[in-house]
């Protein structure tokens, strides 16, 4: 055999080898599901990067503008100290 032959003969294995494949897949359940048109926009939405950038934003702007409505309220401090300290003075005179 020459080299054309054998790469041509290989090349007819690979081809129904792959026409096997595709034609009974989808008979023995290995095929993909199919998706309707809201599936997909349903699942382009949670895997959106810059969608859950958006999101998180704003639920930092959500607690910043509870924070800042914190900050306009009055507030009431308490502060003191209690010292508990005996002291014991005795005087005594040295008379030489």
């Amino acid at each position: 055999m020459m080299r054309s032959e054998i790469l041509c003969s290989r090349l007819i294995i690979i081809i129904i080898l792959m026409s096997w494949q595709i034609c009974f897949s989808s008979r023995f359940g290995i095929a993909q599901d199919s998706l309707s048109f809201s599936d997909c926009i349903n699942i382009g939405l949670e895997r959106n990067y810059a969608l859950k950038i958006a999101r998180n934003s704003e639920q930092i702007a959500r607690n910043d503008y509870h924070y800042g409505h914190m900050q306009m309220l009055p507030a009431a401090e308490a502060r003191g100290t209690i010292s508990n300290s005996v002291v014991d003075s005795r005087q005594q005179l040295f008379f030489r």
